[in-house]
């Protein structure tokens, strides 16, 4: 359980710069949304494997 939550958090402050450069600063949160919730989906099927 460890290694996919430090899985999730890597994965999402590396795409942290993708989204920031593609979406207005002021949409920020609204573009990394889907983003987290792409990763946390991935995490939870992995801890249910």
């Amino acid at each position: 359980m460890l290694f996919v939550l430090a899985g999730l958090a890597w994965s999402a402050k590396a795409s942290l710069g993708f989204v920031s450069e593609l979406v207005p600063e002021e949409k920020k949160l609204l573009g990394i949304y889907p983003v987290w919730l792409f990763y946390c989906a991935i995490a939870w099927m992995i801890l249910l494997a």
